[in-house]
């Protein structure tokens, strides 16, 4: 599969050490309705960026809205993220990303996509 079209395990941000240390030493911003935690790495692998999607249980209590916000962030992403990949194909290191649904009230797609160009663009400034 290319990996500019798809979305893999490979992709994913998995494990407990590695979450860990995203969210204890990683920087962010908030570009509403998401929370953007992001960390440098070195580099490893045939993906430059790792991603991890939450949203909360406390403001969606039924696990088909949590699983739709989820779905709309990853096809977003999907789409959106060529511009990031040609961005980090020149650094020295990997990302590792996490974004963290704040809102109470599910977006639509258009808007997730918006949003998710906002991230892109403010992340590509923030990179050393």
């Amino acid at each position: 599969m290319n990996p500019i079209n798809g979305f893999c395990k490979e992709e994913r941000l998995c494990g407990k050490t590695s979450i860990d240390t995203l969210f204890q030493t990683g920087k962010g911003f908030i570009v509403y309705p998401f929370r953007v935690v992001w960390l440098t790495v070195p580099k490893k692998g045939d993906f430059p960026c790792e991603l991890l999607i939450s949203a909360p249980k406390r403001k969606f209590k039924r696990a088909n809205k949590r699983n739709r916000i989820k779905r709309c962030v990853r096809e977003a992403y999907r789409l959106n993220k060529g511009a990031l990949y040609q961005a980090l194909e020149k650094k020295e290191y990997n990302l590792q990303l996490a974004l963290l649904y704040l809102d109470g009230t599910i977006l639509e797609s258009p808007e997730f996509d918006a949003r998710l160009k906002t991230i892109f663009n403010n992340l590509m400034e923030r990179l050393p």
